[in-house]
């Protein structure tokens, strides 16, 4: 599958290199969605931040459905892509995989003196709107919500959470919340 990576420009000379990467993933890459492959992310990486991304991220997908050495391998690589620049991104949205995820992410940030950041895949904004958000999926697979086949995201868990609640939700990383702001602060 197309397996994703979080891209952020930190300046304006990142921001065309992610343009290149984009115009790049459509123009040569098109199949059924745009796709780039890691040569081209290496070629135009300068002023780039990137994260592992959520549970279709490279490293977090490759972990959990091919093996830990080979989402190690895509660690190290991430790592010589990105350097400096590549942080392992956690995600506590109640879905049951990341509860292996996690340490892992863990291990190899310490293994490979990288950050963790603390994420949060949000697909809608309030708590209120998972309804919403499920009955949109619904149309786009052309499905009802009694259907037991539909698609599910798997938790309620995908809202936009305060500051407060990721801090209490990291508790016991707080180093992954201080990353995410050192991120932050890095992008212009």
């Amino acid at each position: 599958p197309n397996t994703r990576l979080v891209l952020l420009a930190e300046n304006y000379p990142g921001y065309q290199n992610l343009c290149k990467i984009s115009s790049i993933g459509y123009k040569e890459g098109f199949y059924y969605r745009p796709r780039v492959d890691y040569e081209i992310l290496e070629q135009y990486s300068d002023h780039i931040i990137a994260l592992s991304g959520g549970i279709m991220g490279d490293v977090p997908w490759t972990f959990i459905n091919k093996s830990k050495e080979e989402a190690q391998k895509k660690v190290e690589r991430l790592k010589a892509i990105f350097p400096d620049r590549f942080y392992l991104e956690m995600n506590r949205t109640g879905v049951v995989a990341w509860d292996k995820i996690n340490p892992f992410l863990q291990e190899m940030a310490q293994k490979y003196s990288l950050p963790l950041v603390a994420g949060n895949d949000v697909h809608y904004v309030t708590p209120d709107d998972q309804l919403a958000q499920e009955v949109l999926i619904c149309i786009g697979s052309n499905k009802t919500l009694q259907d037991e086949s539909r698609f599910r995201l798997g938790s309620s868990e995908f809202y936009f959470k305060t500051a407060e609640q990721m801090q209490k939700l990291f508790k016991d990383v707080p180093e992954a919340i201080e990353n995410t702001l050192k991120v932050a602060d890095r992008c212009n």
